[in-house]
């Protein structure tokens, strides 16, 4: 039965069916007040006819309809409906365009087969999971090739995960997909994803290289291995930039290397700390490098130049497509949990990005 289901999906999808979604709202940040917690969303609900599509979000009690939002992808455009009123004010639709795409990794949401994509957004990094059973590509934060069922975004400054958990055909509120009886007024423009511009820095540090080519590294390691791209193709290479003279230059050395042992049994994973220092000046002061599972290289301003480097310490993943996958600066546990993830996912599937090419 399970199967007929889903084989009936893209069809119903491709005559413009009426697909109602239900999302849970996980709340990823709970040291928040009172206060904060009543302005977000307890529950969301999706209406799609295959074209457009409905947001509405479900308030804690007393439960209140705070109007909704009506996505039109394909003009770009969405409208603000409030329940009560006969106006709509009309918004540019812009999603995040700085999208990193899964290959080979399935997993399943509300029962639905899903790929997975990340999509950088300012400080963050949020994993999206989408399908192509419901015949339109949308995602409120970012550009996907299908209709998100799970992502993450920020709200009020708070983190929120949506995650659908139930779909039906039919049971659509009437009327909720026109606007004939309602006056538009134009909105401010406001956009829901950042649109880089290659000419202005990035909000945050690498956000603008997430997905592009790092430079070539070609450079000898103090335990005299040649570092070149030969050598790193195919690897999953975390390098982490630091300096002696950094406030965290005496516990780097140990948080890098049992992140590096985690990984111990994966050889295509390489570990390298890079110094602008010189050897004899990295060798004073780790002279038992030989400890590490990682290796060090020294005088690397030419790489650290190179990559517009002006922050550290700052850690980055490039994937087995070469091509930078996360990147964090400073040090904390989140930053950790943020660099694993991207590690595992360049291990087993790789981090391919969409439209970037640079």
């Amino acid at each position: 039965m399970r199967l007929l289901f889903l084989l009936l999906l893209p069809l119903c999808a491709a005559l413009h069916a009426q697909i109602t979604i239900e999302y849970r709202v996980i709340l990823e940040d709970t040291l928040i007040s009172d206060e904060v917690r009543l302005n977000l969303p307890r529950k969301v609900i999706m209406y799609t006819n295959g074209k457009d599509v409905v947001l509405r979000g479900i308030w804690p009690e007393p439960y209140a309809h705070r109007g909704y939002q009506l996505y039109v992808p394909s003009k770009g455009v969405y409208y603000h409906v409030p329940e009560t009123g006969n106006d709509a004010f009309r918004y540019l639709f812009t999603p995040i365009s700085y999208v990193l795409l899964v290959d080979s990794l399935e997993f399943y949401v509300a029962g639905l087969p899903c790929k997975l994509a990340a999509a950088v957004a300012e400080q963050d990094t949020f994993p999206i999971f989408y399908t192509d059973a419901f015949g339109v590509q949308f995602c409120q934060i970012a550009a996907v090739p299908g209709f998100a069922l799970r992502y993450t975004k920020r709200l009020a400054g708070v983190k929120l995960t949506y995650e659908a958990y139930k779909f039906t055909f039919g049971e659509v509120p009437p009327g909720i997909f026109s606007l004939e009886k309602r006056k538009i007024k134009e909105a401010m423009a406001i956009s829901l994803g950042a649109i880089p511009d290659l000419k202005t820095p990035a909000t945050r540090q690498w956000a603008m290289t997430i997905g592009r080519k790092p430079p070539k590294l070609r450079a000898r390691s103090l335990d005299r291995t040649w570092i070149t791209p030969k050598f790193c193709q195919g690897k999953v290479v975390v390098l982490h930039f630091s300096a002696l003279n950094s406030m965290f230059s005496h516990t780097e050395p140990q948080w890098f290397d049992r992140l590096a042992r985690q990984y111990a049994e994966h050889p295509d994973v390489l570990f390298i700390m890079m110094f602008r220092e010189t050897e004899m000046d990295v060798l004073g002061q780790m002279h038992d490098f030989a400890q590490y599972c990682f290796r060090i290289i020294t005088d690397a301003d030419f790489y650290m130049n190179a990559m517009e480097l002006y922050a550290l310490p700052t850690t980055i993943v490039i994937n087995r497509f070469n091509r930078i996958g996360e990147n964090v600066t400073g040090w904390n546990a989140e930053a950790e949990a943020r660099l694993r993830r991207a590690i595992d996912l360049a291990i087993i599937g790789g981090l391919k990005p969409q439209g970037v090419d640079y």
